[in-house]
């Protein structure tokens, strides 16, 4: 058992002992070693392997439990940290000091630098703000290439002192903000460029990169085509030694990246091949979204595919984030996938599946297959697109009432299958615990489509068993200082929950087909999306708060995918408000032709979304009527004695126009 480069032998012994012994290592924290009690036979044994792509990794939760590295060698991983390689596993393949992303804050802080040199910062709505860093200073390039020549020496200072290799690709990306210089420098640059924002940083990082090349010309700097910079410049060719890393956030996680829906990405990322030789991907395994990331998705049937799109162009390395094993969907199932494809895109799906359901679940795996196979079925028929990084509920077409009970049936056999075998009980509730949030959480429009439905019973049941798996899960997977912070984290966004009411007064005139009746607490797309409040005037209980500062009350439509504001109109002028308290407000919109992460934003913050992919199935209508049930408060709307100005939203309403 041998191989050539840091890993070579390790991997020929991990890829020996999982083929022909049986050894799996599922996560961190669980593995099987069968006991044989007869000799195995190995005869004939001549086989060669080489990973695809260079560096393989997957980026785990910072809190979570530890092994050194030992479960990322024996899937053949080169990179899962936070969670580090120690040396005896062959060390980490990974990016130099001081970040491996958004680390110009980093090169040039505000700390250090603001008070004395504010000009080296971006010029944002006429001030200099520590956001971003103006790129068209001649300064800004020359700090970089010195704070990048610093950090390269004292990481090979470590490296030697640690005895292991020392990085050899370096990160300088913008911040994670959608904020960017608008001075007349920067400005001038990005016309010459295609007026792209990647133009500036491609012009800035070339002149940085050919220095670095004869300073250390084995070593490569890594750049983000993330949001601003997405957009491949015009005009312009990436120096040799750079690498570009496509970030893709417009994708459909239920679908493949061959799609039609797709290809807005597969063309960004081809125009990025034709002028850069060093391309890298940062995918996303999770959603962020609060409080539905724990919703249930069947995205392993489609991790192959754009594995395969990768492994077939210039794609070097790939990133993909999976934290959250206490609260993300099948996670460890997964990781575990997602380890076996990096390594082998062209491996069968099937036998991967498999081998993972019937190691991980025993006899418990037939009815786990056929709830994933039920997700994938309803995926297809709902024809649903779950957008990339945070959908909100809403978007999760697939949760209809027959296929969350059928699948609470499953995941109830499942459970009984394994009724005495503690470990794989706590895994069955564990991939069950995606069932029991959707059911909470979309418990209100289930009972709008299905009135009088069989969970309403069961609901406390329900709410029991998810918390105190989420709970056990922190036990479970998390080191001990972290749990009470998980808790709070994990736990506190589902108790809102528990407080509204299971059922909400149907809207009056229900009797359109196609007609979307949307509870509040299932949209908005927002990292920091403003939260529900219990207010008796609501017809349900609760509504959705935002701040409106200025009439009219704007909406419109932004095609995320594009990054372009596709309509906006005025819906609610200040002739409309009628009295204090909720009224409805009406207005119509025309469907885009591409609605896929096309969302319908509702006041000027843009923190009330409609994702439009709701609508999907239905192509042949091509307008829509919007209504909302509304209340402004506050100073502008002549309520004198409130302070802010906010509007409360209670009820959402699409309907088909005649």
């Amino acid at each position: 058992l041998c191989g050539g480069g840091t890993y070579g032998t390790i991997y020929a012994t991990a890829f020996f002992l999982e083929k022909y012994i049986g050894v799996r290592f599922w996560n961190t924290v669980e593995n099987y070693i069968p006991r044989h009690e007869t000799i195995i036979n190995l005869q004939n044994i001549n086989i060669r392997k080489k990973p695809h792509f260079t560096m393989r990794w997957i980026y785990c939760d910072p809190d979570a439990k530890r092994d050194n590295g030992r479960f990322a060698v024996m899937n053949r991983l080169t990179s899962f940290s936070p969670n580090r390689i120690f040396n005896k596993y062959g060390g980490e393949k990974t990016y130099g000091s001081p970040s491996h992303v958004h680390s110009m804050g980093r090169y040039i802080t505000g700390n250090e630098f603001f008070h004395k040199k504010p000009e080296l910062f971006a010029l944002i709505r006429n001030k200099r703000d520590t956001k971003q860093l103006c790129l068209s200073n001649p300064e800004v390039e020359k700090i970089l290439w010195e704070k990048l020549k610093l950090f390269i020496l004292q990481d090979e200072k470590n490296a030697q002192e640690k005895q292991e290799p020392s990085p050899k690709i370096y990160d300088i990306s913008q911040n994670d903000n959608v904020n960017n210089c608008s001075c007349s420098r920067c400005n001038s640059i990005r016309r010459k460029y295609g007026n792209t924002e990647s133009g500036l940083q491609i012009w800035l990082l070339n002149k940085i990169a050919k220095k670095l090349k004869s300073f250390r010309p084995d070593v490569k700097l890594s750049t983000l085509a993330y949001v601003l910079t997405e957009k491949p410049p015009v005009n312009l060719t990436v120096a040799d030694n750079i690498q570009i890393r496509l970030c893709n956030t417009t994708n459909n996680y239920v679908g493949s990246i061959n799609d039609k829906s797709e290809k807005y990405f597969r063309d960004i990322f081809q125009k990025w091949a034709a002028i850069s030789s060093s391309m890298a991907i940062w995918d996303y395994g999770i959603s962020f979204f609060k409080p539905a990331c724990g919703l249930p998705y069947p995205s392993e049937f489609f991790i192959q595919d754009n594995l395969k799109f990768y492994k077939n162009t210039k794609v070097e390395s790939v990133f993909i984030e999976r934290e959250n094993p206490i609260r993300s969907d099948m996670h460890t199932m997964k990781l575990y996938l997602n380890a076996k494809l990096m390594e082998n895109p062209d491996a069968d799906f099937n036998n991967l599946f498999k081998d993972f359901l019937s190691g991980y679940y025993g006899k418990a795996a037939d009815y786990i297959e056929q709830y994933r196979r039920l997700l994938l079925n309803s995926v297809k028929n709902k024809k649903t697109f779950i957008s990339g990084m945070t959908p909100p509920a809403i978007t999760f077409t697939h949760l209809d009432y027959q296929t969350l009970s059928q699948a609470d049936k499953l995941l109830q056999a499942a459970e009984d299958a394994v009724e005495n075998d503690t470990v794989l009980k706590r895994r069955v509730r564990e991939a069950r615990a995606s069932i029991d949030e959707a059911v909470l959480i979309l418990i209100r429009k289930l009972n709008i489509e299905n009135p009088g439905n069989h969970f309403n019973k069961e609901i406390p049941n329900i709410r029991k068993r998810l918390y105190n798996t989420l709970k056990n899960n922190t036990d479970f997977y998390l080191f001990r200082n972290q749990k009470s912070i998980y808790e709070n984290s994990v736990l506190a966004p589902l108790k809102i929950y528990d407080d509204l009411p299971l059922t909400i007064p149907a809207v009056e005139n229900n009797k359109k087909s196609q007609f979307f009746d949307i509870p509040v607490e299932t949209i908005s797309c927002f990292f920091h999306a403003n939260p529900l409040v219990t207010t008796p005037e609501a017809v349900s209980g609760y509504a959705k708060i935002t701040e409106q500062n200025k009439l009219p009350v704007i909406y419109g439509l932004y095609d995320f995918k594009h990054r372009k504001t596709v309509w906006q109109s005025a819906i609610i002028k200040e002739e409309q408000i009628k009295n204090i308290g909720y009224n409805w407000y009406w207005t119509e919109f025309n469907v885009p032709e591409n609605k896929y992460s096309v969302n319908l934003f509702i006041t000027n913050s843009w923190t009330i979304q409609v994702p439009l992919d709701i609508i999907c199935p239905f192509p042949k209508i091509k307008k829509w009527r919007l209504g909302i049930r509304a209340k402004l408060e506050g100073p502008l709307f002549s309520s004198k004695n409130k302070t802010k100005n906010i509007i409360l939203i209670d009820r959402i309403i699409l309907q088909p126009c005649k």
